[in-house]
């Protein structure tokens, strides 16, 4: 199975600015009809995208290009970007794409831990700049780590299925949050996670990552969620310093000896590693 977390360890391609006016987001189900402000540098616009195969395609694309290929860093061994075969980076794109639908894609009935992904667009092209994605999961302190959205659904119907008829007739329209504040552990709790950020190269030093953070942001608070988490890998100084130093996180814990993923240049695949992570949260 696709290690997700280790999409949020941003290479060294971020830089970022806004887009003035207020366009409406068009939300998914369960985020639906929320406005995100849109910052305008006249050169790029935000907005959420569809959980459609045609946009997770598209997005799935942009991973690779931009985060898998687009750094060193991400790669198993250096190599020449452009002697990546095509059939090889189909099929990093195949397998990007079935981890992105998983997480962000549309699905039958309610969700409770519903995500949403957004987007940078270049005001004159067009073009994809960026992308970033919001999850809603839980964060169980005792165990010092953010659970997989997979997970935190499972253990929040659980927790409603465990009640007797009439009390989970209360719980029928809870959110997540309500659901864990009132059954779950204190040590567990309903957090916004921002993962999957990725920016162009060819869009550094345009404001693009600190504006769809920003942007996220946002979103969370019109959600009623007053923090929100990511996690990183330890020694990824060029994403630290865009969350730490230019947004305002905190280390909330370290993990140490996770699996990470990094791209084979060759053979198309997605080879584990073992990596420290740090979780870093922003109350808001």
């Amino acid at each position: 199975m696709f290690v997700r977390w280790c999409l949020l360890l941003l290479p060294s391609c971020i830089g970022f600015h806004l887009v003035a006016g207020r366009p409406k987001c068009a939300r998914r189900e369960g985020m639906a009809h929320l406005s995100a402000t849109s910052h305008d540098t006249s050169s790029f616009t935000i907005e959420t995208c569809s959980g459609d195969q045609e946009g997770i395609g598209m997005l799935a694309a942009f991973m690779v290009d931009a985060f898998w290929i687009g750094s060193s860093r991400q790669l198993t061994k250096e190599c020449d970007i452009s002697s990546i075969s095509e059939p090889v980076r189909e099929r990093m794109v195949a397998e990007q794409a079935h981890d992105l639908t998983e997480k962000y894609g549309e699905r039958m009935g309610k969700r409770l831990c519903d995500s949403l992904l957004m987007v940078a667009k270049d005001d004159d092209s067009g073009a994809l700049l960026g992308m970033v994605g919001l999850e809603v999961t839980l964060f169980d302190k005792g165990l010092g780590n953010i659970l997989s959205a997979e997970k935190a659904e499972s253990i929040l119907k659980n927790a409603v299925a465990s009640l007797g008829p009439k009390q989970r007739r209360q719980y029928k329209d809870a959110s997540a949050q309500q659901i864990a504040t009132e059954l779950l552990s204190p040590d567990v709790s309903s957090i916004c996670c921002l993962s999957n950020l990725a920016v162009s190269p060819l869009a550094r030093r345009r404001g693009v990552a600190l504006s769809l953070c920003s942007e996220l942001e946002s979103v969370v608070k019109e959600i009623e969620y007053d923090r929100i988490v990511l996690k990183v890998e330890k020694d990824n100084e060029a994403a630290r310093a865009l969350y730490e130093n230019k947004l305002g996180y905190v280390t909330e814990c370290e993990v140490a000896g996770e699996t990470a993923l990094r791209a084979n240049p060759e053979a198309g695949t997605f080879e584990e590693t073992t990596v420290d992570s740090v979780i870093l949260s922003k109350d808001l």
